[in-house]
């Protein structure tokens, strides 16, 4: 059985690659990407969210090695 914060990290981790997923789709296909300043802005929300994923599993080794 997991405990409550490893099932809200999971969530969490999901809700940011669905967005990953969402966005870079919508680059992909090139709906509504009405210019470049747009085009730069998408670009700069897969990197936040990535960059919060990699936040997420950082944050989990500290924990981890802080409880050891």
């Amino acid at each position: 059985m997991q405990s409550y914060s490893d099932y809200y990290e999971r969530k969490l981790k999901e809700l940011l690659h669905d967005n990953v997923e969402r966005i870079t789709e919508s680059l992909v296909n090139g709906y509504g990407v009405v210019d470049y300043a747009h085009y730069r802005f998408l670009v700069g929300q897969i990197t936040g969210l990535k960059a919060a994923i990699e936040l997420c599993d950082e944050a989990k080794d500290l924990a981890n090695k802080a409880l050891r």
